[in-house]
């Protein structure tokens, strides 16, 4: 399971540390970044401390000036920078960001990848050093290099395999392999390295047979994170709950869907979630941040 909670942080509202619809997250090796969707803007917390270190800031000379509604982060590092990927579904634009190490909070540069390609797109993922983006109101994925060339897309509306209905959500795991929230399809898929389908999660989904309350089905399922073990934490937003499966799509566990006081936690709409290299999982649900 995700163990005991650790921390929680924040509360619904506009001050430094609190949050309205917080949608998407990523990490490095010293910061946590949560996607602040609808008091727009991007707030930056020490992993050491948990404290805020402030709001992402755009240099002045950044052809970019602020954000709108950020939905969905990934993170890279690379010689001392930090690449951070901003997914901004309302204005169907995706943004390249550098950023110092350590505690700063100010992007030396902003550029947009692939403009005028993405309409809705919701979340992305760094897989084998390119960039994976659910272009949710397209109903496919696309495959950009971090110079925002697009390499190829895969997807069509639709339920069958490597299909989707809206697919909002994508995280890589260690081999390259794609797992993409299919949301209203109520499902994951996995692709290969090339976008080839590969199985669904949970492994025995059919659309014939669904009951959204049995541990191991999903409804509406949004933000996901590959922990160190390989296996996919996915915030199941329409069930409350968060569930982890195997890699392979086994059900391995579930979180209570009311509030328990033998769990000690419980989860409302949860929609991004992140885990980092020393085993933390964070959950973002009802306007805060869980950290277990």
């Amino acid at each position: 399971g995700l163990g005991a909670v650790r921390a929680m942080l924040g509360l619904e509202g506009d001050e430094l540390g609190c949050f309205r619809s917080p949608c998407g997250m990523a990490i490095d090796s010293s910061r946590l970044f949560v996607a602040d969707a609808l008091n727009c803007r991007i707030q930056v917390f020490s992993k050491l401390t948990l404290q805020p270190l402030g709001i992402v800031r755009l240099h002045e000379d950044c052809e970019v000036t602020g954000f709108s509604a950020p939905s969905g982060l990934c993170c890279a590092e690379a010689e001392g920078r930090t690449t951070l990927i901003v997914v901004e579904y309302n204005l169907d634009r995706i943004l390249k960001l550098h950023l110092g190490t350590g505690t700063s909070v100010t992007a030396t540069s902003a550029q947009e990848l692939a403009p005028h390609t993405l309409y809705g797109p919701f979340g992305a993922s760094f897989s084998l050093g390119r960039v994976v983006v659910a272009d949710s109101c397209n109903h496919r994925c696309l495959v950009l290099t971090l110079n925002g060339q697009v390499l190829f897309e895969f997807g069509s509306r639709g339920f069958g395999p490597g299909q989707f209905e809206s697919p909002e959500c994508v995280a890589a795991f260690h081999d390259g392999y794609i797992a993409v929230s299919d949301k209203d399809n109520h499902r994951i898929q996995v692709f290969n390295e090339n976008g080839q389908f590969h199985h669904f999660i949970p492994k025995d989904w059919t659309a014939s047979y669904f009951d959204p309350l049995k541990p191991g089905s999903l409804l509406g399922p949004m933000g996901m994170c590959v922990d160190r073990h390989d296996r996919l934490f996915v915030a199941d937003c329409g069930s409350d709950r968060v569930q982890i499966f195997s890699r392979e799509g086994d059900f391995l566990w579930c979180s209570p869907t009311k509030p328990d006081s033998a769990a000690g936690f419980w989860f409302q709409s949860p929609t991004a979630m992140a885990a980092d290299d020393q085993g933390l999982v964070y959950v973002a649900s009802d306007h805060c941040v869980q950290v277990f």
